[in-house]
């Protein structure tokens, strides 16, 4: 495992630099936007796994330390990598700005590799010994699920990149609009744009896969009326790099269309087989995983699945009526101004997982359950990039149905299909 102690500075042209690959390369410490190194952190030296980047200059107030949890490695890392840039640029946005009441941000990144358990080992290290206000990223379900009773259990707000905060659950916050509506956008298209009466379902073996068949898909269809039944189930590994035997299998039952209950590059996959076997069948999925990096993956077969996605992925394609057009519009600017780098979904929706937790600093200060409070009750209508937030203590997302959209990938471009209703 690899960590790196990653401190948000006063350079808002300074974004932390990714790779894909994996962990063998060398890293250099990144520049200052005057081009000379940045020294290692003199109160928080840094260990042989890690790295320390800090503000180019400092005040007497303490820093606000924040937690950061997501994959730069794995399956996940199309979504992990752009997350972490959108936290990296509103943290250097606020520092550069001079912090919250005086204190700077102090993010404390580890790569979770796209595995729960790493996930979890670092969550506990942030909480227990880094001593952090609150937990950010977790890019999705399979790997926030695990760290959910952590949090709980320690009593620490965490908003995670996912579009679910399970009921009943006291910390756990979401960045990423409603899951729930995902799948419930997915089964509207499939019966309203389809005309499906029946469905079959391919789900990766991991928390989203379980969370889809065992809670969400139950629950959307009844919101439709019940007016779908599922025909076929199977499952794979996120990590598997065919799936065609599955989908032949949901084929055979004669469904009116099938949905992939998975995220990240597993998605790519699926639309490879789909297109490769020329399935002949409608096919949704969820559009969290839409990123530049997704969209070079999935190539050409992009096209052979239709995605529920937050409006917020295709921000340039709303009427200048909508909200979401001018709040997205404006960060995507001047992210791209900013770092040089294309904005996307994920960015968005890590800029809004530390967007709440700044929100509630400004306004309580660095105690846990005032900052917890303060997202649940204080934050009616919070304008973010990826979506608008109104959460209660009942509902720890808090966005319509009216926040998605139906999209396909069309010669390397998201095109826009359907409002969702």
């Amino acid at each position: 495992m690899k960590s790196h102690l990653v401190t948000a500075t006063l350079a808002g042209l300074l974004i932390l630099a990714l790779v894909l690959t994996g962990c063998g390369g060398s890293q250099g410490t990144q520049p200052q936007a005057s081009g000379q190194a940045s020294k290692p952190s003199q109160s928080t030296q840094p260990s042989q796994s890690s790295q320390s980047q800090q503000p180019a200059a400092s005040t007497s107030a303490e820093p606000y330390k924040i937690g950061v949890l997501l994959s730069k490695t794995g399956g996940l890392a199309l979504m992990g990598t752009r997350e972490l840039e959108g936290i990296q640029f509103l943290a250097n946005k606020i520092n550069a700005a001079g912090g919250i009441n005086g204190h700077k941000l102090e993010l404390i990144y580890h790569d979770i590799e796209s595995k729960p358990d790493i996930a979890v080992s670092f969550a506990k290290q942030l909480i227990e010994k880094d001593k952090v206000v609150a937990l950010i990223g977790l890019e999705s379900l399979a790997v926030a699920t695990p760290v959910i009773p952590v949090v709980e259990e320690a009593r620490v707000p965490m908003v995670a990149a996912m579009g679910l905060a399970p009921v009943g659950k006291k910390y756990a916050f979401a960045s990423y609009p409603s899951g729930d509506l995902s799948v419930y956008a997915d089964l509207w298209y499939l019966l309203t744009k389809k005309n499906a009466t029946t469905f079959g379902v391919l789900a990766s073996n991991d928390g989203i896969g379980q969370w889809s068949k065992d809670t969400a898909l139950p629950q959307q269809n009844k919101a439709l009326g019940d007016k779908l039944k599922m025909v076929g189930f199977e499952s794979f590994e996120p990590t598997d790099k065919d799936v065609s035997t599955q989908l032949a299998k949901l084929k055979s039952g004669n469904p009116g269309g099938i949905l992939l209950a998975t995220s990240g590059a597993a998605i790519a996959t699926a639309a490879k087989n789909i297109k490769q076997m020329n399935l002949g069948l409608p096919v949704v999925a969820y559009g969290n995983s839409i990123t530049p990096e997704f969209i070079d993956l999935v190539g050409d077969a992009g096209d052979a699945v239709f995605y529920a996605s937050p409006k917020a992925i295709i921000w340039d394609q709303l009427p200048a009526s909508d909200p979401q057009k001018d709040a997205t519009g404006k960060a995507a600017a001047e992210f791209e101004k900013t770092t040089g780098k294309t904005w996307t979904l994920s960015t968005a929706v890590g800029y809004d997982t530390l967007l709440p937790v700044a929100e509630a600093l400004k306004a309580v200060g660095p105690d846990r359950e005032k900052i917890k409070a303060a997202i649940e009750t204080g934050q009616k209508g919070l304008q973010g990039a990826a979506g608008i937030w109104s959460r209660t203590p009942e509902d720890h997302v808090g966005t319509p149905v009216e926040s998605y959209v139906m999209v396909t990938i069309k010669d390397k471009k998201v095109q826009l299909l359907d409002f969702v209703k």
